[in-house]
């Protein structure tokens, strides 16, 4: 084989690695899995239940790789005054006091801006106050929400979210 050959045959052997690799990469078989999915901003309507008077509701911005601790967390602890966590965690946290009406984190309060920059994957929404200690895990990745707000209720002893879910829609 000549030289003019063999190097037209390796630049063409070049070529067809590349627009596979390219091929491979354009549709995700890279055996990297699935796409990660990204902190979405969405409109937090925080709503207090009937009757509920002066609640204080911290909206904790996790990561994955720390959700087994918040899930841990003693709501009644966390609100004590001397909580680790809770004091760790303030750069993160959007605090909210209800007094009968109900608040918005807008999708352009700039907690949203720190939390993406964090990728987070769940605000923790904990809820604290005379006679109310509350919880809630809220995912907020972009794969599992199609809505622009979100209404969250907060409730004696429980923290509900009437706004479906992606997966609920579907079924």
């Amino acid at each position: 084989m000549s030289t003019t050959t063999m190097a037209t045959t390796m630049a063409r052997g070049t070529m067809l690695v590349a627009v596979l690799g390219l091929g491979v990469a354009t549709l995700g078989i890279g055996g990297c899995g699935q796409p990660k999915a990204k902190t979405g901003s969405y409109n937090l309507v925080v709503t207090p239940d009937a009757g509920l008077n002066r609640v204080e509701v911290d909206l904790v911005g996790v990561k994955t790789d720390a959700l087994g601790d918040w899930q841990k967390v003693d709501v009644a602890d966390y609100f004590s005054g001397n909580n680790a966590m809770r004091q760790g965690s303030r750069s993160f946290t959007k605090t909210l006091t209800l007094s009968g009406a109900p608040q918005t984190v807008a999708v352009t309060d700039p907690i949203w801006k720190e939390w993406q920059q964090r990728q987070i994957s769940h605000v923790f929404i904990l809820a604290g106050g005379r006679g109310v200690a509350a919880k809630k895990e809220l995912p907020v990745t972009t794969d599992v929400w199609d809505v622009s707000t979100i209404n969250v209720i907060v409730k004696q002893a429980a923290i509900d979210v009437p706004t479906p879910t992606r997966a609920a829609k579907q079924q």
